[in-house]
């Protein structure tokens, strides 16, 4: 998570950015909230299924990185 939200913020506008930047650290921390009260249900029906779920969110964010149309790396911000 730490990655995924200053790499896609980088791809818009400086107006944008910021407020985007925001937006998702306010989500973020709202997901890292409700996590607790997903895995550990899931933890009392199998002990590998909150392990499970993780690897799935991990594997949609590695995806939606993957689709991001451009690096800015080392690029001039406006």
């Amino acid at each position: 998570m730490f990655l995924l939200v200053p790499l896609t913020s980088e791809i818009y506008p400086t107006l944008c950015r910021t407020l985007g930047y925001g937006y998702a650290s306010g989500v973020g921390r709202i997901g890292a909230f409700l996590s607790g009260f997903v895995l550990f249900p899931l933890f009392f029906i199998s002990k590998y299924l909150p392990f499970l779920a993780v690897f799935c969110i991990i594997s949609g964010s590695v995806f939606a990185c993957y689709k991001l149309p451009y690096d800015t790396t080392n690029k001039y911000l406006d």
